[in-house]
């Protein structure tokens, strides 16, 4: 599984993770269907969700988010000192988010931080936020669209700045 998930993936808690989902998704395997081509589909699921999760923490300079091997990961990004250089630029990476995150309204604000950095499933943050299924993945989408927007835009402005 290490091919498909990368380094630094707790193999155990993806195979966990998978076994949750196929009970939770049982009901929905067709009698004609390939259950090994279903438990696949299922594991690509889950293994792109922790590396899309992981990306954006690692981004971000998050390190632990909604993971549970947060506090080893922190415990290791601490004995790994930063240079100085990658430190500011994590710091203003996170300032830049936060603030991008706050112009966003608030419901597209909630679903981006549950999805993309509490690894929250669709289904979870409907349940939590009181929506549908359908709803939560419009506002992703418009989140997503809305918070790349302004990145770029921020990113202009300082190419504009530094050509000055």
């Amino acid at each position: 599984m290490a091919w498909l998930t990368g380094r630094d993936v707790e193999v155990e808690d993806i195979v966990h993770e998978v076994f949750l989902v196929v009970h939770k998704r049982r009901h929905t395997l067709r009698s004609d269907a390939s259950v090994g081509a279903w438990l696949y589909a299922i594991t690509i699921r889950v293994v792109s969700d922790r590396r899309r999760a992981r990306r954006w923490r690692r981004w971000f300079g998050w390190v632990g988010g909604g993971d549970a091997g947060g506090a080893e990961a922190m415990k290791n990004a601490q004995s790994t000192s930063a240079s100085p250089l990658e430190a500011v630029e994590q710091k203003e990476a996170k300032t830049l988010t936060r603030g991008i995150l706050d112009e966003l309204s608030e419901d597209y604000r909630t679903v981006l931080i549950l999805f993309e950095f509490q690894g929250m499933s669709g289904e979870e943050i409907a349940a939590l936020t009181g929506t549908s299924v359908a709803n939560v993945w419009l506002r992703l989408h418009r989140a997503r669209k809305q918070f790349l927007r302004r990145l770029l835009a921020w990113e202009a402005k300082e190419a504009g700045g530094r050509a000055s």
